[in-house]
């Protein structure tokens, strides 16, 4: 259990009410000044991760499930070791599972051609059949692999397991139903839709989440969605148009049903809201489809780690459906590879543009790169962005004029040998000096993570972001956050807290109101009547960034007060 507590980090901003000096927190408090932050409660940054790849078993798939089968080894020691191959660290996954889905929902019961079990298909079940025809895999697994480098060692094995499981093979359904294989795999059976009407699927069933899929999705996890498809999302409101014979769908090219009659399959927004609904936040979420986007439109956002511009993707004529005037059986391709061609993939994309603007973590892959490298380094950095502490604050804070706030993070490494491996003296580390204390409420050492005025120095520490484009995107509502510099990363197993001195607020003007230097907002309280007992008038105080009043002499304050530093002072709360 102590082991448990240490390695979570905790985030907690400490009202405080100062009526003396504080030097802990970034220095002497000016006298009687009272001082807030916002409480909140401890962060727990998660360390679970929940991961369903969704893999289209069609049989224009061969290839592409050979480079997803390459990649998984990796994918798999990057999470779980937290080193990337240009060896940056992030803090790694402490318990992973994996489980796998194919695309194939069956066809309502009508009988199509490729389609070998036309009513459920695979179901949204977690697949346990692994591919004997690839040496070493045995013929049966677990509903779900798990893996946990606290007890487990053999990275390789456990990737290989999952490679075992996650090569599908390609005699699946062609009618994919990506889309709702992902929701069933992951919905309770009491999952209601937005409309709050029980949340079903083809033939009025419901959800694997606790059920055929129990025990997989945990409630304090990440869940990461990795998808992989040549094709759209066909998943069908109405089975009616898989059926060949149909009289409310008429054609005979069964491959363009989904194009010609958008009405009969589902909403994309069941999707969206489904996800968003299995996650007590959308921060704890992340889907990254590979589909047929083409390559040159999954351009980088505006800073490392945004998301592209979905909205550009399809708008783009080559992600218009239409049918092909080569092959009038298809749609038109969206991109090509000698593997052959993928189509415009415009439901999933929607889905993944409308989480994204949910507070989701979306990404976009092209499956028409020659691999898939790419796309697995981007899941990999939402996935860590989602591990780290992303640090936004309730509100301002107030920089001092050397441009550092007021604030002060400790961090309490562990006892030693509570945690293997983990570092437990603060010397030890850069960007940290040992805090000398009085008691001995912590079992491992103090240290005080050193404070930087921005993170470009390349130094160990924190600092306070206010300004830069990241911090407008991952705090929208609140534009301010702190932020750890890769060299001051928390070390394992540590705890930390944050504790902050702010002033309370005060209308705008008066004495003990906010000014942040800003000589002119403390010159709104100049009135007459102050001026006659001040002739000094307000000012902004340079420690405590407050509007105080100014004095020459100790006739100009009120009684009781000292003019002392041009500042008017109570001696008796110093």
């Amino acid at each position: 259990m102590m082991f448990a507590a240490q390695r979570r980090m905790r985030m907690l901003l400490l009202a405080l009410l100062c009526f003396g000096c504080s030097r802990d927190l970034g220095g002497s408090t000016p006298p009687c000044a009272v001082w807030d932050v916002v409480r909140r409660p401890h962060f727990n940054a998660p360390d679970k991760l929940d991961l369903l790849l969704v893999v289209d078993n069609s049989n224009s798939m061969r290839e592409e499930q050979a480079e997803l089968m390459r990649q998984l080894p990796d994918l798999i020691r990057v999470l779980t070791t937290g080193e990337r191959h240009d060896g940056t660290r992030f803090r790694r996954i402490q318990d992973l599972r994996v489980g796998v889905v194919s695309t194939d929902m069956g066809t309502g019961g009508f009988p199509v051609f490729t389609c070998n079990e036309p009513n459920f298909g695979d179901d949204g079940v977690l697949r346990t059949r692994g591919n004997t025809m690839i040496s070493g895999c045995d013929a049966e697994y677990p509903q779900f692999l798990s893996f946990s480098p606290e007890w487990d060692t053999d990275v390789d094995s456990f990737a290989a397991d999952v490679a075992c499981l996650a090569a599908l093979g390609t005699n699946g359904c062609g009618f994919e139903q990506q889309l709702d294989a992902m929701l069933k795999a992951l919905s309770p059976s009491t999952a209601t839709d937005d409309e709050g009407r029980p949340l079903t699927f083809t033939g009025g069933r419901t959800g694997h989440a606790d059920g055929a899929n129990s025990g997989f999705l945990r409630p304090d996890s990440v869940l990461a969605v990795l998808m992989l498809t040549d094709e759209d999302d066909c998943s069908a409101l109405d089975p009616d148009i898989y059926n060949e014979h149909s009289a409310r769908y008429p054609g005979e090219e069964l491959n363009l049903r989904c194009f010609q009659y958008p009405e009969a399959v589902h909403r994309t927004d069941r999707y969206v809201n489904g996800l968003l609904l299995t996650r007590p936040d959308p921060d704890l979420l992340v889907f990254a489809p590979i589909v047929g986007v083409p390559p040159d439109l999954i351009a980088p956002g505006p800073f490392p780690g945004s998301p592209p511009d979905f909205d550009v993707i399809l708008a783009d004529p080559r992600m218009q459906e239409m049918p092909d005037p080569e092959r009038l059986s298809q749609l038109r391709p969206s991109c090509r590879t000698d593997n052959g061609p993928a189509f415009p993939p415009r439901r999933i994309v929607t889905v993944a543009r409308d989480l994204e603007r949910g507070g989701a973590n979306t990404s976009l892959a092209s499956i028409c790169e020659p691999n898939f490298d790419a796309a697995i380094e981007t899941f990999v950095d939402d996935i860590a962005a989602i591990l780290a502490f992303r640090g936004c604050l309730p509100r301002p804070l107030s920089r001092r004029p050397d441009g550092l706030v007021g604030c002060e993070i400790l961090e309490v490494l562990p006892a030693e040998g509570a945690v293997e491996g983990a570092v437990t003296r603060c010397a030890e580390l850069p960007g940290r000096t040992l805090r000398e204390r009085s008691t001995s409420e912590y079992e491992g050492e103090v240290c005080v993570l050193q404070q930087l005025r921005d993170g470009e120095s390349g130094e160990a520490g924190w600092y306070y972001d206010d300004s830069s484009a990241e911090v407008r995107d991952r705090c929208d509502l609140t534009p301010q956050r702190i932020v750890f510099t890769p060299e001051g990363a928390l070390a394992l197993g540590s705890t930390w807290t944050l504790g902050c001195l702010e002033h309370v607020s005060a209308p705008v003007g008066a004495r003990g109101a906010s000014c942040a230097l800003d000589e002119s907002v403390c010159e709104t309280a100049n009135t007459v009547e102050l001026l006659a007992t001040n002739p000094m008038g307000l000012s902004c105080h340079p420690e405590s960034h407050t509007c105080e009043l100014r004095c020459e002499t100790n006739a100009d304050c009120a009684a009781g007060d000292t003019c002392e530093d041009a500042f008017c002072l109570n001696p008796t709360c110093r």
